[in-house]
């Protein structure tokens, strides 16, 4: 009886530390750095290394697209990233506290020589010492968002589609969002006797949209911003629209077809109501629901695709009168 029991205390003990593993006690296996290298174009075919807190360095390469990932197991956070391009002749920094995402581009440069107030290459460079880096990682730590955050509200703020935008952090699509700011501004950060130094002038480098040191980097001495028109991204459409067919509860098939119809949204549908959709005479008197052209009387996009959704139920029946549920039929 004894041994019986000790058999089932140890399998209750087993069993309480594999219960006390939660979910949220997993670590991945193969944490990584990971990110996009982009200045308004990708960054292709370039080296990028990633230094840890210790010093200890891994070398990485971006792909055709400019994206990189980089293993950190076995390293110590925070992480400084940077990748070389032009032959050499150009450099960018980037900073990830932790395994995860860390874009590569002229914004996420600026951060990091305002976060450290000095030239990181001067800081990180072969052999440093190892307290040394210590030290710099952890100015980088307790300054990074405050460099961001300085970047956000004084030239993101300006374009209230990337307004919310984390240079380093949030997901980047060249030739989308952020990347097309990019693509229109040429960011240069120099550190000198006078400290952090910022010059930002357009494409063409003829007008002058900011110049000086870093503390005056105020709204109020930023000025012939180029304007940018941002579309939103398909993605962001199927995403709303998903959600959107979330609130479709009383006909499961109803649903399922309102997310697969989401994966076909390519353009917003808001303008879509006033441009690429019109209103048109109706055709086969029998059908007597206006769901055969679902902008006759859709007032929002909420009332739109519930519309559409039920709709596409209909679809064969609809078909034979020229029309489906987004309009007329090709």
């Amino acid at each position: 009886m004894r041994t019986k029991n000790l058999c089932l205390l140890s399998l209750l003990l087993v069993f309480s530390l594999l219960h006390s593993c939660s979910d949220s006690d997993y670590v991945s296996p193969n944490p990584a750095v990971s990110g996009i290298a982009a200045t308004g174009a990708a960054i292709p075919n370039s080296p990028v290394t990633l230094i840890d807190s210790a010093g200890i360095t891994h070398n990485g390469t971006t792909d055709g697209s400019g994206a990189y990932s980089i293993a950190v197991f076995g390293m110590t956070a925070p992480f400084l990233i940077s990748v070389n391009y032009n032959g050499g002749a150009n450099t960018l920094y980037s900073f990830a506290t932790a395994p995860g995402t860390a874009n590569i581009n002229p914004l996420t440069n600026l951060a990091v020589y305002m976060a450290l107030d000095n030239d990181p290459a001067t800081t990180f460079t072969d052999g440093a010492d190892p307290a040394t880096i210590s030290m710099a990682m952890a100015t980088l730590s307790n300054n990074i968002n405050n460099a961001i955050t300085t970047i956000k509200n004084n030239l993101l703020a300006n374009y209230p589609a990337i307004a919310s935008v984390d240079p380093i952090s949030s997901d980047f699509y060249v030739d989308e969002g952020l990347d097309l700011l990019l693509a229109e501004i040429k960011v240069q950060v120099v550190y000198n006797a006078t400290g952090v130094n910022l010059t930002i002038r357009d494409s063409t480098g003829t007008k002058t949209i900011f110049s000086g040191n870093v503390a005056d980097f105020i709204p109020a001495n930023i000025s012939n911003l180029p304007t940018i028109t941002f579309p939103m991204l398909p993605l962001d459409f199927e995403a709303n629209c998903r959600i959107t067919c979330d609130n479709i509860t009383s006909n499961i098939d109803e649903r399922e077809q309102c997310y697969s119809d989401c994966t076909n949204i390519t353009e917003n549908p808001n303008t879509a109501l006033t441009t690429r959709f019109r209103p048109r005479p109706k055709k086969c008197g029998d059908i007597k629901k206006a769901y055969h052209n679902c902008l006759d009387g859709a007032g929002s996009f909420t009332t739109f695709l519930l519309c559409v959704g039920d709709c596409e139920l209909a679809r064969d029946r609809l078909k034979p009168c020229g029309y489906d549920c987004w309009g007329k039929l090709p």
